[in-house]
């Protein structure tokens, strides 16, 4: 990921690439709503844009939102 001089252009470059957050944290675990589950689990990043729920072990799929 580029530097930034300023938190305003690092807001911008989020929006445009919100995949990269994810890309950037593969591996971690975030606390997210599992639609199988249909309650907030323990999810494990595993790419860009899926997660692994650690309750039902299903692959889900995360949209990053960054308003």
């Amino acid at each position: 990921m580029p530097t930034f001089k300023n938190l305003k252009d690092l807001e911008n470059y989020l929006k445009k690439n919100p995949k990269i957050v994810l890309e950037q944290n593969i591996g971690k675990v975030i606390e997210y709503e599992c639609p199988v589950c249909k309650s907030t689990q323990k999810i494990e990043i595993i790419s860009s844009n899926k997660g692994k729920c650690k309750n039902c072990s299903r692959e889900i799929e995360i949209t990053m939102v960054i308003e």
